[in-house]
């Protein structure tokens, strides 16, 4: 019995433990190679996380001038629009404790962070969006180093074709 109950709680941990996959949409005959330049510009919308913003957005510029593309302030032939928000969550972690012949149990309360983002790529020109991006994942820390955060868009944006 108390093995099967050890493999339940290995299961729902490993379980819980999956990221979701983020949402990737490409409009079709577009190539991120047929632009020169972008712009950025946040949306406005509830829930902005401030650092999260400005972190991710210095990592949206870099990512994109590694694709080769020009950043301008205004009127760039796209405009990557984005929000980032994070949400702190309490929740209850069981602990086991082995102790003889007899498991006992503790229960921790811990913050877990849930960071939400959304990117759209606007092509200004003809006025429709050309990629987007959604997703959520569980992060470990709100205190993420810049470079970290660039490497991560450099990676997301390898999904632009």
């Amino acid at each position: 019995m108390k093995t099967f109950i050890i493999s339940l709680m290995l299961v729902l941990v490993s379980a819980c433990a999956t990221q979701p996959r983020p949402y990737f949409e490409q409009a079709e005959d577009t190539s991120i190679k047929q632009y020169k330049t972008f712009s950025i510009e946040k949306l406005n919308v509830k829930g902005l996380h401030p650092d999260g913003m400005v972190k991710v957005g210095k990592a949206i510029k870099n990512a994109l001038e590694e694709q080769g593309l020009k950043f301008e302030w205004k009127g760039g032939e796209l405009t990557v629009q984005y929000a980032v928000g994070i949400e702190t969550i309490k929740n209850i972690g069981l602990k086991l404790y082995p102790v003889g012949s007899k498991i006992y149990t503790a229960h921790i309360v811990k913050d877990n962070h849930y960071a939400t983002m959304m990117l759209n790529i606007v092509d200004e020109k003809a006025s429709k969006k050309v990629w987007l991006m959604s997703g959520s994942k569980r992060i470990d820390s709100l205190e993420v180093e810049q470079e970290s955060v660039n490497k991560a868009f450099i990676d997301i944006f390898k999904n632009i074709k």
